[in-house]
């Protein structure tokens, strides 16, 4: 993604004007400030490989100057470290427009209170470039005073991001962006990996921001103690929106996002949107693909897996799929003003139900199905299709193609699915002395089979182990884990196994 960049691939890139000057860090100049100051509009200001810190090296301005401030050995080797002196890397507040260009550095170390720990873009549109932005913290007192720890976008800033990494940074909210204020600032591929936030793990807000192929994989929005000494799960392990923002996604990736559960004396509750937590916004995605996306659930309450709505929202889902949800519901909406508007896309492989809240099951309706998408090789990360994927056009009703990417493998006579996992009804029921509870499992994995009683309490642990694929059963004799009787009533058995979550109610007869 990153490439040596030299003077000849600077003026290929970024024409400049007659005239202009080459200032070179720190043949010329001996920080990156100095070359700064001293550089007129047009100019690059050219930085030698190796690591820059300290004073002279952050809090870098721009002075509103439309000026290129280059790498020269590309982020691999040019590193501007802000862990010295806990400051920001740089601050473009003065009107920067497109002409101004950074490229080819690793942003790291960075750590501001409030906002913007690597760059901050207030009211200015610069053009970011090969940058990697690397282990940047939003805060450097309380977590909750932090938003954007790589990169921070306000008061109708619009800066153009191409080919950037976003990967390790933390904060409060936008562990790797916060885009607020209004601004139309686009990214182009771009992978947020790894990133870390109680509120939008990679990105918070959005304002009307435009995404193009890009990844988000193996974000986190974890569980967190708040200023108000209350903790609170995590919404939106890749993506938050709150209310007035509405940016686009267009052939996106959203893979192995997480939003964590919290349950501790000081509060409780579910995660909510393992990609996605739209809380009052909106947003459109087009032609994206989810893929093992989850939402932990507290005390047996299921939020979005992948998709969760809070309130009234407008989300528009067109050629997308959503597969693999790991935990929680593919899409989850609390009022029906919520229900996304879904069109031709596919569902697959999804903890069941996939539906939950106000939100209808939506196979069926406006050209949405549920079908393999055929994944080419899902653990290896290739989420392109194979021929008979019915992603394809010519293999779907609709004739469009659906999710992120296209045919990327041969496969001609892929293996039939396998049976889906499912618990069955519990036989006899009612019973007494003992009852048998039968169950599939699609694929091997960790299944839990606990019985509860009608007030939710934990009556006996069945199972809880690793078991083949297959068909399976487990009697109980109506007794607790202590291997006392229960006494007469109605109980729920829950199954929880990968992807997978369901209940069954039984009646003891004594």
């Amino acid at each position: 993604m990153f490439r040596r960049a030299t003077s000849i691939l600077v003026i290929l890139l970024f024409p400049v004007l007659a005239g202009a000057a080459v200032l070179h860090v720190p043949g010329q100049y001996s920080t990156i400030q100095a070359g700064l100051d001293a550089s007129a509009v047009g100019d690059t200001v050219l930085v030698a490989p190796g690591t820059y810190s300290g004073t002279g090296n952050d809090n870098l301005n721009f002075h509103g100057r439309a000026v290129a401030l280059i790498g020269e050995g590309g982020a691999a080797q040019t590193i501007l470290d802000g862990s010295v002196s806990n400051h920001r890397l740089m601050l473009l507040d003065q009107g920067e427009g497109p002409g101004t260009l950074v490229q080819g550095f690793t942003l790291t170390g960075a750590k501001v209170s409030y906002y913007g720990g690597a760059i901050l873009c207030d009211g200015s549109s610069p053009t970011l470039r090969e940058l990697l932005f690397e282990d940047n913290h939003g805060y450097i007192g309380y977590p909750n005073d932090a938003f954007g720890a790589g990169l921070r976008v306000t008061f109708g800033g619009a800066p153009q991001v191409f080919d950037c990494v976003f990967r390790s940074n933390e904060a409060a909210a936008g562990g790797a962006v916060c885009i607020e204020g209004g601004g139309a600032p686009s990214f182009e591929n771009v992978l947020f990996e790894a990133n870390y936030a109680r509120r939008g793990g990679a990105v918070y807000g959005g304002s009307n921001a435009t995404f193009t192929r890009c990844q988000f994989v193996d974000n986190v929005a974890p569980s967190a103690a708040t200023d108000d000494v209350v903790d609170k799960p995590g919404w939106g392990g890749a993506i938050y929106l709150g209310a007035g923002h509405s940016p686009s996604f267009e052939e996106c990736l959203f893979a192995n996002n997480l939003a964590e559960h919290v349950h501790t004396v000081y509060g409780s509750g579910p995660g909510r949107g393992g990609a996605v937590s739209c809380s009052g916004g909106g947003a459109e995605f087009l032609r994206c693909t989810f893929h093992g996306n989850g939402a932990e659930p507290e005390e047996g309450l299921y939020q979005g897996g992948t998709l969760d709505v809070y309130g009234a929202g407008a989300v528009t889902l067109t050629d997308c799929v959503l597969a693999g949800t790991t935990s929680g519901y593919a899409i989850h909406c609390d009022v029906a003003d919520g229900i996304p508007d879904a069109n031709c896309c596919l569902f697959w492989d999804n903890w069941a139900p996939q539906f939950g809240g106000a939100c209808p099951d939506l196979i069926g309706v406006d050209g949405d199905f549920e079908a393999n998408p055929y994944f080419c090789d899902v653990d290896a990360g290739d989420f392109s299709v194979a021929g008979l994927s019915p992603c394809l056009p010519a293999n779907n009703a609709c004739g469009v193609q659906i999710g992120a990417y296209g045919e990327g493998c041969t496969i001609t006579d892929a293996p039939a699915p396998p049976a889906a996992t499912a618990l069955a009804a519990p036989f006899p029921n009612p019973f007494n002395p003992k009852v048998t509870l039968a169950f599939t499992l699609a694929a091997p994995g960790k299944v839990a089979l606990t019985v509860y009683d009608a007030s939710g309490r934990s009556v006996a642990v069945l199972l809880d182990t690793e078991l083949p694929a297959g068909d399976h059963h487990v009697d109980w004799r109506g007794q607790n884990d202590a291997g006392h009787e229960a006494a007469s009533g109605v109980y729920f058995v829950r199954m929880e196994a990968p992807r997978y979550s369901a209940r069954q109610r039984m009646v003891l007869l004594r």
